[in-house]
């Protein structure tokens, strides 16, 4: 099984005008899973929040674009898509919009239309991970992170205790540097709810830029990774994580 993490889309209104670069991009990263990932493997497709930038609607049929070319593309592999929202995809202050658009790419329940968090079951040889999608989107703050701890703690109850487990959420848990004001609200409860149901992996976006550590008595990897479309920022690159399991 592998995972194709990527995040921090932020197509604007007036996206069609860097169709081409956007296309460059893509191109590359269907060429680096078709020469990496061998036939027939199962492919999840990660989506770490923030498709559009600041709510813009229009966005999402930018993503939709892109995220069509990847499934048509790698239409070879057991390709399945989940997503998490970001503080982007707020329009017009909910995640309505955002809800519609992510049920195209998989069941309606795989939404937060009636929970924070949602989880796929994903079975390869014997051995079922659930992968969780979190949403880390707090409305009275636009830059913060905050997970609902009742929600979350519900479905990790509910899930096989001895399957390996791996969340999915926008935020990152850990400040970057001293002016970081960004991270989740409360993470020490979620380093708890780590440990306590030894979730292995943690895959975040937001930050754009790659990161890589470890947390928790189990040694939970909190893998951070950068936008999928650099906004012409002074030495970062374009970004996608290709995770093997």
């Amino acid at each position: 099984m592998y995972i194709l993490q990527l995040s921090d889309l932020h197509f604007p209104e007036e996206a069609a005008t860097e169709k081409e670069r956007y296309k460059k991009i893509t191109d590359r990263l269907i060429m680096a899973i078709k020469d990496t990932v061998p036939p027939d493997q199962r492919l999840l497709v990660a989506v770490c929040g923030d498709l559009v930038n600041q709510g813009h609607e229009e966005g999402l049929s930018h993503a939709k674009t892109i995220l069509n070319r990847i499934r048509n593309e790698l239409a070879a592999y057991e390709i399945q898509f989940g997503f998490a929202p970001g503080n982007h995809d707020l329009i017009d202050g909910n995640l309505t919009d955002f809800n519609n658009f992510i049920v195209a790419y998989g069941e309606p329940q795989h939404c937060f239309k009636n929970s924070s968090c949602y989880h796929l079951s994903i079975e390869e040889i014997g051995v079922t991970t659930n992968v969780i999608f979190v949403n880390s989107v707090y409305s009275g703050n636009k830059d913060k992170g905050q997970v609902n701890y009742s929600d979350l703690s519900g479905l990790l109850q509910r899930l096989d205790p001895t399957a390996p487990k791996i969340l999915v959420l926008h935020h990152t848990i850990i400040s970057m540097d001293n002016t970081d004001t960004s991270s989740i609200l409360n993470a020490a409860k979620l380093v708890e709810l780590i440990d306590q149901y030894h979730i292995s992996m943690l895959l975040h976006g937001h930050t754009h830029g790659l990161d890589t550590v470890s947390i928790g008595n189990a040694n939970c990897a909190v893998i951070g990774v950068g936008a999928l479309f650099s906004r012409d920022y002074p030495d970062v690159n374009s970004q996608f994580n290709l995770i093997e399991i």
